[in-house]
């Protein structure tokens, strides 16, 4: 638990865990305060790797000021930090950018935060073929489907020769 002042940078530390608030972060005087989260469902595709956390500010911060720093998990293979969305009642990737010994991701706001880890690859649900143009849905319920690197014979398909969005890969073959 910390107080952080209006205009000032703030690191609140607590069991492998860190905030990070950035100069004016806030816009008054506040707390915030670190505390022990209860596990909420899981999915398949989720594998918890510490205790949930949960962050509470007593003012409301900027999201862009605020980062949260999580522990490595030791032989982890694709840590991430989640977070709790209870009016959909699942977990979200909030991010996942490493150093050597932490997991980093923005804060977005109070609410349970869990380091986690996805191994289960995405799914392609559905291909599509319309003319001179190829399309593919894929969907992961874990942490999404980074941006694909496309090759066609060993040769990588540059990105103004495919789109993405998420969830369609679109690769027009005239390209």
């Amino acid at each position: 638990v910390g107080t952080v002042l209006a205009g000032s940078a703030k690191r609140i530390t607590g069991d492998g865990v860190e905030l990070d608030f950035d100069l004016d972060s806030f816009d008054a005087d506040g707390v915030v305060a670190i505390l022990p989260g209860r596990d909420k469902e899981i999915s398949t595709e989720l594998i918890p790797l510490a205790q949930p956390v949960f962050v509470h500010t007593s003012e409301p911060f900027r999201h862009e000021g605020g980062q949260i720093y999580m522990d490595r998990v030791p032989n982890s293979r694709r840590p991430g930090i989640y977070r709790w969305a209870e009016k959909n009642r699942h977990w979200v990737f909030a991010g996942a950018a490493e150093t050597e010994a932490r997991i980093e991701a923005p804060l977005d706001g109070n609410g349970l935060y869990a380091l986690m880890e996805d191994l289960t690859p995405p799914v392609l649900e559905e291909e599509e073929l319309n003319g001179r143009q190829l399309r593919f849905r894929f969907s992961d319920g874990g942490s999404g489907v980074a941006p694909p690197v496309v090759t066609i014979d060993g040769h990588v398909v540059p990105d103004k020769g495919h789109s993405w969005d998420g969830r369609w890969l679109e690769l027009d073959t005239r390209s």
